[in-house]
This record gives C-alpha cells, structure tokens and sequence, in this order.
C-alpha cells in the first residue's frame, strides 16, 4: 500500500485541467495578421490607409508608411474586403481643423498632420478603391503572420 494514496489522482487531475485548458483555447490561433506594401501602377504609394473589413464585418485599419508598407494585426480569419484611401492626405484648403485648441493642452495626445508633408504622400487613385464593395480586393486571413501586396491599377 502507498503512503501517498491521492498522488495517482492527483496525476489525473492536473491531466484534465491540461485537456481542458487547450479544449477552451483552441488549437492555434484564431486571428491572423498581415502585413505588406501597396502598389498604384507598379509605383509604392508614400501615404494612405489600408482597411480590411472581415465576413463578420469587423474591420481594422492601418496607415500607410512613407516606403508604401502597411501592417495589420490580430484580423478576423477568412476571407476580407479591402479598401485603400489617400484623399485625406490632399492639401485640405478651406477646411476646418479639429485639433487642439490653440493655446490649449493636447488632451489625449492627438496631433494633427503638417498638411504640407501629408500632401507631399499623396497619389490620386481612383475611387472604386476607397469602398472594401467595389474595390475587387479581397485576401484570405489565416493563423499566423502573412504578407499580402496590394497592387492597385
């Protein structure tokens, strides 16, 4: 007879909390990330915002770099809807601003782009791209990290 009588149940036990904890999670991962550059006619675009909109109809969003790179984290698996945008780069004129007061705090620590560096990234492209409907772009999120080119025409 053995001095410790539980020790084999208790061998058991932490089994099944070790079956449970990875039946609860899952096998992998459930979201995916991608990260890649954008392209307008086989030319790197230096600015805009890259929007990946999931079957769910989550979508996220994600700048993009002045060497034309865009990253998207922790995506929805499946297949996405993508848009991409620049007009908000254009040289905004007449239209008012929505930072921080003048004199005032930068609550939240929000400050507004120089409109003359942003005009200095933007490419015109055609509209259709701006709207994840008419854009033609789709790409299939899966577990794990992946790239994904964007090549515009």
């Amino acid at each position: 007879m053995s001095v410790f009588p539980w020790r084999g149940l208790g061998r058991w036990a932490l089994f099944l909390a070790v079956v449970v904890c990875f039946a609860a999670s899952g096998c992998g991962p459930s979201t995916g990330s991608v990260s890649g550059k954008v392209y307008y006619k086989d030319t790197l675009l230096k600015g805009g915002r890259v929007q990946f909109i999931t079957a769910d109809q989550k979508g996220a969003m994600a700048e993009i770099g002045e060497d034309g790179s865009y990253t998207l984290d922790k995506l929805a698996l499946g297949e996405a809807k993508i848009a991409v945008e620049t007009d908000y780069l254009k040289v905004q004129g007449s239209r008012p601003s929505y930072g921080p007061p003048k004199g005032g705090s930068n609550a939240g620590g929000y400050t507004p782009p120089d409109p003359k560096e942003a005009a200095k990234r933007y490419t015109a492209i055609p509209s259709k791209y701006e709207d994840p409907a008419t854009s033609g772009k789709t790409f299939t999120v899966k577990p794990g990290k992946q790239e994904f080119d964007i090549k515009l025409d």
